[in-house]
């Protein structure tokens, strides 16, 4: 087992244990969910990356919710719907808790009532926020083997995610073209170059940096006898509604 899969392992058995331990060993076993993400190369980039530009001051007025007057007065956890915001709310919440910002029985009492124990409130806690956080990340890693923003983007937005395969597999047979051409060593390196640039501006969303790329590599294109066909097959992709 590599060293980036095995860390990612222990992340997923500390959260596990988070779920399962006493409420009195709680803030120990949040302390070893983030120290494990500290730890991980992969998980402490991909939590860097959903963290960067996510507010979470907005996020708790509308993720932390109250219904009702009095003693009428109900709060309660609603989870962002997109997965990558997800696990950016849940880590800022229990680096509070770490810090100690935020009271985590008070929370609690707050948000998951149930009997009024804090065991029971705990476990509702777990269930209901912990389990979702942990999830998000075992799915990545048992079915896409990618754990990293943009897999989790594109789990939460299948529709993109079908846009790039397909044109990776556009970019894929280009490839192939350059590499069975008669162009030198070096003018087929320039065009691999172009086309790696290209799929990364593409996966990336960066629409301008894409369209800068491809008029280069048509000019690329026109100077080895006109070869590539990139620019219209990508644009009747798009004319299908995948773009």
């Amino acid at each position: 087992m590599k060293d980036g899969e095995r860390q990612i392992k222990d992340f997923l058995e500390k959260c596990g244990q988070l779920r399962r331990c006493k409420f009195i060993m709680a803030t120990t076993h949040i302390k070893e969910v983030l120290t494990a993400i500290a730890a991980s190369e992969t998980l402490y980039g991909l939590f860097a990356e959903v963290t960067k530009d996510f507010d979470y001051i907005s996020a708790k007025r509308s993720c932390l919710s109250v219904s009702g007057e009095g003693f009428a007065q109900r709060w309660k956890v609603v989870l962002p719907a997109q997965p990558a915001d997800r696990l950016a709310f849940v880590f800022c919440l229990l680096a509070e808790f770490d810090r100690g910002t935020m009271n985590l029985n008070d929370f609690l009492q707050r948000y998951f009532p149930e009997d009024g124990s804090y065991s029971s409130s705990f476990r509702s806690f777990c269930n209901a926020v912990i389990a979702p956080f942990e999830e998000i990340v075992r799915q990545l890693a048992e079915d896409d083997e990618d754990v990293s923003a943009e897999a989790v983007q594109n789990a939460a937005d299948p529709e993109r995610a079908r846009d790039i395969t397909a044109f990776s597999l556009i970019l894929a047979r280009e490839r192939d073209v350059i590499s069975a051409s008669a162009m030198s060593a070096s003018d087929k390196g320039d065009g691999l170059a172009m086309l790696d640039g290209l799929e990364d501006a593409l996966k990336g969303g960066r629409t301008g940096a894409a369209e800068a790329i491809l008029r280069g590599y048509d000019y690329y294109s026109a100077c080895h006898g006109g070869f590539s066909r990139l620019t219209e097959q990508l644009a009747a992709l798009r004319g299908n509604g995948n773009g």
